[in-house]
């Protein structure tokens, strides 16, 4: 059985994956997705073999763009409700006389944050840009970049090369330095909310993008490190805490044609080592 979540109207999905014998560690799951948009929406096509063995799986991909989600989420949503909805949706500005009908709060900023860093979910991260630039609608990222910087030079925190322009990095023009961020995470040390900064952070051979990272380095719970990678960049940053119990801020951006194969992730570890 394969589904989408959240459920779209606006999305189908033909299903033509073969289930297999074969041994889930040795073949793995070759899973084939074509996707063709029409105007109404999309169609999935899933195919290939995939081994009974390895249970189930879920893959993270965008498949629609906004407009057509929202609206097929929301129509799916309200469907199951027992309402109807016809007509489509359009993108345009909403008129001074619309009436709110309903209000949702979102789950709180440290939830948010740590589902952001433990996974490095960048479609949440550029959403939660663009909340910082709401005050003035329409929200944009560079209305964004104006708030965090004024709040940057109110907290004493200097990062004269920082340049944000969509909140999750997915760019060539974003810039910081590796002196910069570490000025943040040092005064990000002393705010009243630091745990729960800290608790966001993937850990070590625990969870996030760490889970799988760093064996035989330190105790879980010591490394406590944000990742990056992106063709011909790989970054490493957070805090460290070593043998002696002594909080260290740890930053590491490299740059090269190298650094997104594993001897990049060969460096982290051998750097990471040091310190115990």
């Amino acid at each position: 059985n394969i589904g989408a979540k959240p459920t779209a109207t606006t999305l189908k999905i033909q299903n033509a994956v073969e289930l297999s014998n074969a041994d889930c560690a040795q073949k793995g799951r070759r899973i084939q997705l074509n996707l063709k948009q029409g105007a109404s929406g999309a169609t999935l096509s899933v195919g290939g073999r995939y081994p009974a063995d390895c249970g189930a799986s879920t893959y993270r991909r965008t498949l629609l763009s906004h407009g057509p989600h929202v609206y097929g989420v929301f129509k799916a949503l309200w469907q199951q409700l027992g309402g109807t909805l016809s007509g489509g949706w359009r993108y345009a500005k909403t008129p001074d006389s619309a009436m709110t009908a309903a209000e949702l709060e979102s789950v709180s900023l440290a939830e948010v944050i740590r589902y952001i860093n433990k996974f490095s979910n960048n479609v949440m991260a550029r959403n939660l840009l663009l909340t910082l630039g709401s005050n003035q609608p329409p929200a944009t990222p560079a209305k964004a970049a104006t708030v965090i910087k004024k709040w940057l030079d109110q907290s004493g925190v200097t990062m004269p090369k920082l340049n944000i322009d969509n909140g999750a990095g997915l760019s060539r023009d974003a810039r910081i330095s590796a002196q910069g961020l570490a000025a943040l995470l040092e005064s990000a040390a002393t705010w009243p909310w630091w745990t729960e900064f800290l608790g966001s952070l993937p850990i070590a051979e625990v969870d996030g993008s760490l889970k799988k990272r760093f064996h035989n380095i330190a105790r879980p719970g010591r490394l406590r490190l944000k990742t990056g990678l992106l063709k011909d960049a790989r970054s490493l940053a957070g805090y460290v805490i070593d043998r002696n119990g002594d909080l260290w801020v740890v930053v590491i951006l490299h740059n090269g044609p190298r650094a997104a194969q594993p001897i990049g992730i060969e460096i982290q570890h051998r750097i990471l080592e040091t310190l115990f």
